[in-house]
């Protein structure tokens, strides 16, 4: 569990020292971090609910939430985790408003504004047309 932990922390580092750096380029570097912390989330979220199910089912919630996170480090290592995940998810959120924000312009720039007054959209309308 504390490897998946440390898996993930390590991963979500590198991917916000990419992210952190504007550009197309360091954006898609991030990508195979990004993928990484994403597989050791999942081998994490496995074992906790391994160990969930081990547990008897008399047991109240506190005392198993207490011993599923053992002592005070591991739990330590969640919070570092979940907040090493919403600083990234800010950080792909803002990449994502950036790239939004260009698509709109250049919309506006191919495109011109709808009726509506929305920019323009930059996908094609799908017609074909062949000489024959």
């Amino acid at each position: 569990m504390r490897t998946a932990i440390q898996q993930a922390t390590s991963a979500l580092e590198q991917a916000c020292k990419l992210l952190d750096v504007p550009g197309k380029q360091s954006f898609q570097e991030s990508y195979p971090y990004l993928e990484t912390s994403a597989e050791a989330l999942q081998a994490l979220c496995f074992a906790l609910e391994r160990e969930a199910r081990g547990r008897k089912a008399s047991e109240e919630h506190d005392n198993m939430a207490g011993n599923m996170l053992g002592d005070g480090t591991l739990r330590k290592e969640l919070a570092g985790l979940r907040q090493r995940v919403l600083k990234t998810k800010a950080l792909v959120e803002g990449v994502a408003t950036h790239y939004d924000g260009w698509m709109r312009m250049l919309g506006v720039m191919a495109g011109g504004y709808t009726r509506a007054g929305s920019a323009a959209s930059l996908l094609a309308k799908g017609s074909l047309s062949t000489a024959g």
